[in-house]
């Protein structure tokens, strides 16, 4: 163990804060040994100085992101009084994670359009997810004909 000596003798005005350890080995010069060489003779120190981090710069000729593609959507299965959500399959053509909406139509026997239902889902890039679309009127499940969805996937952001 070293020996610190004593400490309310020196006078903090009189130090390098980027060089000179009082308490370490004067022949260290405050460099921290990393282990690695840096190209130096020196066996690989580093002296780190407040404020003067490397940070990656960013280039001003950097293109800004690109919108999604919509994907699309594909009706696996209608909404009934069993299973009251319509259970629709989503593609991503995208190169990365996107968000996609797709609306269903609720049609009765008689061709009217009960209130649509929309679904929102993530999906991971070049891949494919189910999202169930409930009824928006639970109450009129029982009147569904059959589902409508459009073959687009609306893509979000």
């Amino acid at each position: 163990m070293s020996d610190l000596g004593d400490s309310a003798s020196i006078d903090p005005d009189d130090l390098d804060p980027y060089g000179d350890d009082p308490y370490g080995d004067p022949s260290d010069s405050g460099a921290y040994d990393l282990g690695a060489s840096t190209g130096g003779g020196d066996g690989g120190t580093y002296r780190s100085r407040p404020g003067t981090r490397s940070h990656p710069t960013t280039s001003s000729s950097g293109s800004a992101a690109r919108s999604m593609k919509d994907g699309t959507a594909e009706l696996i299965r209608c909404a009934s009084k069993d299973d009251p959500y319509a259970t629709v399959e989503v593609r991503n053509p995208n190169g990365r994670e996107g968000l996609f909406t797709v609306t269903v139509r609720f049609v009765d026997e008689d061709g009217l359009h009960l209130p649509d239902a929309s679904g929102r889902v993530s999906v991971p890039a070049m891949d494919e997810a189910t999202v169930r679309v409930p009824v928006a009127d639970s109450g009129r499940v029982d009147e569904i004909d059959h589902c409508e969805v459009d073959d687009r996937a609306t893509a979000e952001g």
